[in-house]
């Protein structure tokens, strides 16, 4: 996770450069949104493990959904999730002890559960052919490259030395792969999809290495070393007709952007030039991150955050007859009241011309009433997820319409933006630097992956100290539910309902052992749930296929545990119901808790922990089983005291199988090598009261019957049927060369940023 702020090579010239809008490309075509775009109901993507920093794609030949993000250098281990499901709910990428050759995984050749180099920034994109590039930064000092084709269900061997240049922080990846409507002219004739994949060199500017095999990597070039343009570590692309790779630097000017051109040759090397973008901003436009878009007909997208006005703007290019983006429009605010103060800007572009999309985190405190400190005071501010589309986006006359888009706040009070200097400041830096908005290649949805941290916890007590603050950054994903579709410019087709229910059901046969791609358990596979209010109680009623201890023996683990969880004001709950392969259930529920792990900007909840009674806050319930069919009983005191107009947001059923019982609570120690519960099966997100009517499963968004329609060319209709789902692993030592790695990336001179 970035970084400490970057010190500046050289004081820049001054170099102003007139900007307006009258001299660029016709408007884009397509339709106005009268109304705001809404969302669907949040997925929780990982019940267990929460990471800052998310990261998210979409499969274009699968509809898989990935998602990632890091854990820490503490434990030099990241998180990779993925949905087979439409994004309803998720796996875990990494292996088992029972599942993989122990004895064949060494500190060089690590599985991704082991304690191999990672833990800080990970990055992925998927090509058209199906193939994910995945790389895990480990302690300043190296990149581990992990590939797939079939969506975690196997992974190559890892590469744990994959970059050209060792020695980087905050890489990011942008791949060349044309499709044939892209009629392409680049000047390479190598294999594709070819990733490039560019971070900050530490002893110089910004470097970019290129891999076709997704695990080993040659330097390809380096750029914003020409002593006039500062490296500002934005996030790049790839124009797909000239293969251009491009990417942004701080302009010749103060308070600048420069867009920056690699023009690659046949083997895909770069040569770098410069083409000034935006200049005499009111502040810097580096703050965490400026980020690039581009749409169907090439026009460019910058969208960035100022230091001065913490307002959310953007400005657009038109590609040049010289395949060139050189005519940028004066910078337009998106951002508006009562998104008065705001951090890490992201933008998407689909297909459709003149259509992007916006997301930014937002509080309703003004400036001066944060004062100089900005995001990182601590005045108890308000965090919203807010969301703008902007339509006619390459004219000047742009249209936008901003919505919050999650329906709760998010996080708060600080949210440090001081990198390395946020332990020494006492800053809650449990959000990292970044969230990520993506479009859906199938439909023009947005997606949009982003930490809720509006829990408080903690494990110190739900209070912030000077290394450990509170909020568990839990990885949560909205997804578009109206407006615009980003890949049609035609308004989209209604997916789910968010209104309150009391029952929902899942479909058969999605359980797995391993979780992906794995043999099938009925004894994990959930296929309804109901909940409701009765004598005092909250009663809760799970349908599995088969008894629960079934699921602990086909893991070979203790227990398994069924779990539903929920949220309700700022409190995460949940009941449970844990089973051995032979004895009897053990019924439970309370408030979930935390497991803190620390790294070099402090500790930090990593783990969500569902312990039994009689742990602290949680309460002894009682219920029954029959085969597969549970009821839980526990008592309301000890939910929050929910009535019948209560909402209990984001509830989702999920099962486990445990390395321990829940008695024995998880801890530092079993959490830092991750013994922790792995997720067998989980349901999809609804939102519950008590009495309401039961769930309609949502709309299966296919090509064809969207609203938005269109697909990836040669892509099969994604289901929402379940289908193949790989597993967390139980590792117990620490491989020396970890521990290097990390004393190594600790002290790497001249650091622009740290790690997390």
């Amino acid at each position: 996770m970035p970084r400490s702020i970057r010190t500046p090579l050289l004081a820049l010239p001054v170099a102003a450069l007139a900007l307006g809008a009258a001299a660029l490309a016709p408007s884009a075509s397509g339709a106005t949104t009268a109304s705001g775009p809404t969302f669907g109901v949040p997925r929780i993507v990982d019940p267990i493990h929460v990471y800052g920093e998310p990261n998210l794609e979409v499969n274009p030949k699968t509809h898989a959904v990935h998602a990632t993000g890091p854990q820490g250098t503490g434990t030099q281990r990241s998180i990779w999730n993925v949905s087979v499901d439409n994004g309803d709910s998720y796996r875990i990428v990494q292996n088992l002890p029972g599942n993989v050759d122990q004895a064949a995984a060494t500190p060089l050749i690590p599985t991704k559960s082991a304690l191999g180099p990672g833990g800080g920034d990970t990055e992925i994109k998927i090509a058209h052919n199906g193939q994910a590039f995945f790389n895990d930064l480990a302690a300043l000092a190296s990149f581990t490259a992990v590939t797939t084709t079939d969506d975690g269900a196997t992974t190559s061997t890892a590469n744990p030395l994959a970059i050209g240049t060792p020695g980087g922080d905050r890489q990011w990846m942008a791949l060349f792969d044309p499709l044939p409507s892209d009629n392409t002219i680049s000047a390479y004739k190598g294999k594709t999809p070819l990733n490039y994949m560019e971070y900050a060199d530490q002893t110089t500017g910004d470097a970019v290495d290129l891999s076709t095999d997704g695990v080993n990597y040659t330097v390809a070039g380096e750029y914003g070393n020409d002593n006039a343009h500062n490296p500002n570590h934005g996030v790049p692309l790839v124009d797909q007709h000239t293969g251009k790779f491009l990417g942004m630097t701080s302009g010749k000017s103060g308070n600048s952007l420069a867009l920056v051109v690699g023009v690659p040759n046949a083997a895909g090397l770069l040569t770098f030039h410069y083409n000034e973008m935006v200049s005499a901003l009111p502040g810097s436009p580096e703050t965490l991150f400026p980020v690039l878009a581009q749409d169907g007909a090439r026009n460019l997208y910058a969208v960035w955050i100022d230091d001065k006005t913490f307002q959310t703007w953007y400005s657009w290019a038109p590609p040049g007859a010289d395949n060139e983006w050189k005519n940028w429009a004066a910078p337009v605010q998106v951002s508006k009241a009562p998104s008065n103060v705001n951090v890490f800007p992201w933008i998407a572009a689909g297909k459709a011309p003149g259509i992007i999309d916006v997301a930014w985190y937002g509080t309703a405190k003004t400036l001066k009433e944060l004062g100089s400190s900005g995001p990182s005071a601590k005045l108890g501010q308000t965090w919203d997820l807010f969301f703008s589309q902007v339509d006619h986006a390459d004219s000047a006359a742009p249209h936008a319409v901003q919505v919050k888009a999650a329906p709760h706040p998010m996080h708060y009070n600080d949210i440090c933006l001081l990198g390395t200097a946020c332990i020494t400041g006492q800053g809650n830096r449990n959000q990292a630097d970044f969230f990520k908005l993506i479009v859906d290649p199938f439909d023009g949805r947005a997606r949009i992956i982003y930490t809720d941290s509006s829990n408080r916890l903690s494990q110190t007590l739900g209070q912030d100290t000077a290394a450990d603050h509170q909020g568990a950054a839990l990885d949560t994903i909205v997804t578009q539910n109206t407006g615009l579709s980003a890949l049609t410019g035609q308004p989209l087709t209604p997916k789910e309902s968010t209104s309150p229910v009391s029952s929902w059901t899942d479909p058969a046969g999605d359980a797995l052992m391993k979780p992906l791609g794995g043999a099938k358990v009925p004894g994990a596979d959930i296929t309804s749930v109901s909940m409701k209010l009765e004598g005092g109680n909250v009663v809760v009623n799970l349908k599995l296929s088969d008894a629960l201890g079934t699921a602990a023996a086909a893991a070979g683990t203790p227990t398994a545990q069924a779990v539903v969880r929920w949220q309700m004001g700022d409190t995460l709950y949940f009941v449970a119901a844990e089973a051995t392969p032979a004895g009897p259930l053990e019924y439970y529920g309370g408030k979930t808790d935390s497991v803190d792990l620390c790294s070099v900007s402090g500790c930090k909840p990593n783990y969500l922990t569902y312990n039994a009674y009689p742990n602290n806050g949680v309460a002894q319930g009682s219920g029954s089983a029959d085969a597969g069919t549970i009821q839980i009983k526990v008592p309301a005191s000890a939910l929050g005291n929910p009535t019948s107009a209560s909402l209990l947001e984001e509830a989702m059923a999920f099962v486990t199988a445990s390395p321990q019982s829940g008695v024995v609570p998880q801890n530092n120690g079993t959490d830092f090598t991750d013994q922790a519960p792995l997720q067998l099966e989980g349901t999809r997100t609804v939102n519950v009261k008590f009495g309401a009517a039961a769930a309609v499963p949502p709309t299966v968004v296919t090509p064809g019957n969207s609203g938005g329609g269109g697909g990836a060319p040669g892509s099969t209709p994604p289901s929402s049927n379940g289908g193949n789902l790989a597993a967390t692993g139980l590792s117990a030592a620490i491989p020396a060369v970890a521990v290097l790695l990390l004393l190594a990336g600790l002290f790497v001179a001249r650091r622009r940023r740290t790690t997390e």
